[in-house]
């Protein structure tokens, strides 16, 4: 098994010199209807039947997850639920509906872990990923003319216009929403980006 991976650059600051970091690149995307149609020609399931299974395990990891517990699926590892609240200095102001949902946490096997770690192999990939170099003044040139045909614009769809990683597509959209020349709309969890009144 090999797994691609590239170095890419933090921007320095005052306190830590310029490092650079490892980043997997991922091969592709294993869907449910790939692991159904697998786990069919391995066994007497029909990928149908490993569907309904798969959709039934969900409901219950949902259900177990809402009620405070920590699921253990064998062979594969522990999920459990992530709270975030704004900080406060008075424990009595801190309410319930202060609390929300940040993420459901997962905590691999150690025999997972292990298997893995002797399997696998890396080697670096012969493609550039770290994000390109471009001004503010470049991407909005680039926005305007991509807005000339599209009416708003992802943060995934943003970092493969403009050759951009996930943290600094994030980054670049939260400076042009702040400067004003584009405005976040959607939900919180999957916003898309337009420009702001008076950009167009």
């Amino acid at each position: 098994m090999s797994v691609k991976y590239d170095l890419y650059q933090n921007p320095p600051s005052a306190r830590q010199s310029q490092a650079y970091h490892v980043r997997l690149k991922s091969s592709g995307m294993l869907t449910t209807g790939q692991l159904a149609r697998e786990i069919e020609h391995a066994t007497s399931l029909t990928a149908s039947d490993v569907k309904g299974a798969l959709m039934e395990l969900s409901r219950l990891m949902r259900e177990g997850l809402a009620n405070g517990k920590r699921v253990h699926l064998e062979g594969i590892g522990y999920f459990s639920l992530a709270a975030s609240a704004p900080v406060v200095t008075d424990p009595q102001t801190m309410r319930a509906e202060h609390v929300r949902v940040k993420g459901v946490t997962y905590q691999p096997e150690k025999d997972l872990l292990a298997e893995l770690d002797a399997q696998v192999r890396f080697e670096r990939t012969s493609l550039k990923m770290q994000s390109s170099k471009k001004t503010m003044e470049e991407l909005k040139r680039g926005l305007e003319q991509y807005f000339a045909s599209h009416v708003f614009i992802t943060r995934a769809e943003f970092g493969r216009l403009f050759g951009l990683t996930r943290s600094t597509s994030m980054d670049r959209l939260g400076r042009l929403t702040a400067e004003g020349f584009l405005q976040r709309k959607g939900a919180k969890n999957a916003p898309v980006y337009v420009l702001a009144v008076g950009q167009e």
